[in-house]
């Protein structure tokens, strides 16, 4: 379960009600039941914090996009109100309780900003190694989207900041961002092309992916009349998303599985790569150098 916004913990109530017929209802056919949610932090009390906890929310993704002038310039509160404090104040008095990762969206906007910014949390929060965060491009992904392409970094220069963040935090000694960076192999590129996969709406409507929500044209049917999803012919083409011949001769194929199928079907079938394709021999040299250097500690002891 992934509780999304809109901004979830405004509806704690709603998560109660919801979590409270779902939990009981797998305990008692043993299905394993767990959660994440994914807020701006503004609501992340602590209090917010140990409901979640008894929910069995265990990680948080929270978003600051730059120091306090910038974040607070992008991340308004619907009064006009700066969040930026209160976010960080949150996630430090909830960091015992829940798993916290916060994402830092990039863009021309706040890219010169990046190094002061992970600077804060490396140096002056301490962040890092109990709080994990990591940077994501921004991207045009829908229609409705207002972001200007323009502002958007292309993906071999965002894949050179974050190769360089990767570094940065591991001269840091935070070595956990190895685990994120090493190429794995992957089944499944993404849950959207996946049977019993679902992202629900305010409204009850279902959709296969997280891009669509709000688009009531790609809905494939609504919770209040589940026997007709199966029968949808929306789903049935999200069942049915091929890989591309360019992706199938790619070396890289078992790990990215062709990328983003939303991306792929608005771009007549032809793949975009992830960021990480331009990085996947960086990441591994980084990794082989910790491996070098824990090894050699090892020795010396």
């Amino acid at each position: 379960m992934s509780w999304y916004g809109g901004e979830p913990l405004l509806e704690m109530e709603r998560i109660s009600q919801i979590s409270n017929a779902l939990i009981p209802f797998c305990d008692k056919r043993e299905v394993m039941y767990n959660a994440e949610i994914t807020t701006n932090g503004y609501l992340l009390t602590r209090e917010n914090a140990q409901l979640l906890r008894k929910y069995r929310v265990a990680d948080a993704q929270v978003t600051i996009d730059g120091l306090e002038k910038t974040h607070n310039a992008r991340r308004k509160l619907k009064s006009g109100q700066d969040s930026f404090w209160t976010i960080v104040n949150n996630i430090q008095n909830v960091k015992d309780l829940i798993h916290i990762n916060i994402r830092i969206n990039v863009d021309r906007n706040n890219l010169n900003e990046i190094d002061k910014l992970t600077d804060f949390f490396i140096y002056e929060q301490k962040w890092g190694k109990d709080v994990h965060f990591y940077i994501a491009r921004v991207e045009k992904n829908t229609i409705a989207c207002k972001v200007d392409l323009d502002e958007c970094l292309k993906i071999d220069d965002f894949s050179l900041l974050h190769q360089r963040v990767t570094e940065k935090m591991l001269t840091n000694g935070i070595t956990c961002v190895l685990n994120n960076e090493y190429p794995r192999f992957q089944a499944v590129g993404c849950g959207a092309i996946c049977k019993n996969y679902y992202v629900v709406d305010a409204h009850g409507l279902i959709y296969t992916c997280w891009n669509h929500v709000g688009d009531k044209s790609k809905s494939i049917g609504s919770i209040f009349e589940p026997e007709k999803i199966t029968l949808s012919g929306r789903y049935l083409h999200w069942m049915n998303v091929h890989i591309s011949n360019k992706c199938k001769k790619c070396v890289y194929l078992p790990i990215c599985q062709g990328g983003c199928p939303d991306q792929r079907m608005n771009n007549s079938g032809v793949p975009v790569c992830f960021h990480s394709a331009f990085t996947y021999i960086d990441s591994l040299k980084l990794n082989y150098m910790h491996q070098i250097k824990e090894r050699e500690a090892h020795n010396k002891v």
